[in-house]
């Protein structure tokens, strides 16, 4: 690492740990490197561990005015080494921050967790500027869902709880790890109203689920230019199909974990999805307590989508009709 350091006009840094004894001090790295004014792209993977680094390097910010991307896929159990980071570092041209939050242990996470996180999100809109588009926060894929949540309790974070949101305007916001005690429609709201021009959000990582269908509104009504949304959602209760309006949303993946639905419900679900998002063309929805539940779904919404098809052509046969007459 030291080596790297010296090297003065690097662009992109990459580098693969498979050693569980490897760790690194992104502060030390970043202070210290030589190639702040040329660094474009710096990405970490496998099992190095990422370490707070407590020491004051002794001078100001450093600048990395030609940094992009910074993609963590390491060991990387607290945002603290992140924390750290942001408060001795500017980033104006950043673009994207990639992190996937794992566990290494089977010990529970601190309270004083959440504390770390505020203050993330409080640094992270201090140092980038309008450049910055993609937040990713996820969870490893590999990792026992259940086990990951239950390690997590003690931590009480919510949207709520982020602050300079509204300096951030992100078109990409990822939360797949358990960092987050709750979710609620109110959550998403403040979400939709900060970054009104997202294309990207996936909001998988709360247990128990919490957001009924009317959030999937919300979102269609607030979020115009949304391109493909995941959540995780409690859909015990659906609204009236005559409760929901008939909207043109451009969404184009949808994907849906839901904690349990009536089985006689699927019909009325799948109609009103199309209601909503009349134009998605993948999906995928599941559902804990009904595995076939994604395979009925599906054949319901491309029976309408395919009458909807149909339709607009007949309208269309029929209004040439009535132009050659």
């Amino acid at each position: 690492m030291s080596a790297i350091c010296s090297f003065p006009q690097l662009q992109e840094v990459v580098i693969h740990g498979y050693d569980f004894g490897d760790e690194l001090s992104l502060m030390d790295f970043f202070t210290h490197t030589s190639s702040n004014q040329t660094l474009r792209r710096f990405s970490l993977f496998g099992d190095m561990r990422l370490v707070s680094s407590n020491a004051d390097p002794g001078y100001g910010t450093v600048a990395f005015p030609a940094l992009e991307s910074i993609d963590l896929h390491c060991l990387l159990t607290s945002i603290n080494p992140i924390t750290t980071l942001l408060r001795y570092v500017a980033l104006p041209s950043l673009k994207s921050l990639i992190m996937m939050i794992t566990m290494s242990s089977v010990k529970p996470i601190k309270s004083i967790e959440d504390q770390c996180w505020i203050q993330f999100f409080n640094l992270i809109g201090n140092v980038t500027t309008n450049h910055f588009k993609t937040l990713q926060i996820s969870g490893h894929r590999f990792e026992e869902v259940d086990a990951s949540y239950s390690l997590w309790k003690d931590v009480n974070l919510t949207v709520s709880k982020f602050l300079n949101l509204d300096k951030l305007s992100l078109e990409d916001f990822t939360i797949g790890a358990p960092i987050l005690h709750s979710l609620y429609q109110n959550d998403v709201q403040k979400i939709i109203n900060t970054w009104p021009g997202l294309r990207y959000l996936h909001l998988t990582s709360c247990r128990p689920f919490k957001l009924g269908f009317d959030v999937l509104l919300d979102i269609a009504l607030g979020l115009p230019s949304l391109y493909r949304l995941a959540l995780s959602m409690d859909l015990q209760q659906l609204p009236s199909l005559e409760a929901i309006p008939l909207l043109a949303h451009g969404l184009d993946r949808l994907e849906l974990d839901i904690s349990s639905m009536e089985l006689d419900s699927i019909m009325e679900f799948a109609q009103c999805i199309d209601k909503i998002f009349p134009r998605i063309d993948s999906w995928s929805f599941k559902c804990s307590n009904y595995p076939a539940f994604h395979q009925k779904a599906t054949s319901i919404l491309i029976a309408l989508q395919r009458a909807r098809k149909y339709e607009v052509k007949r309208v269309s046969l029929g209004m040439h009709e009535v132009n050659d007459e």
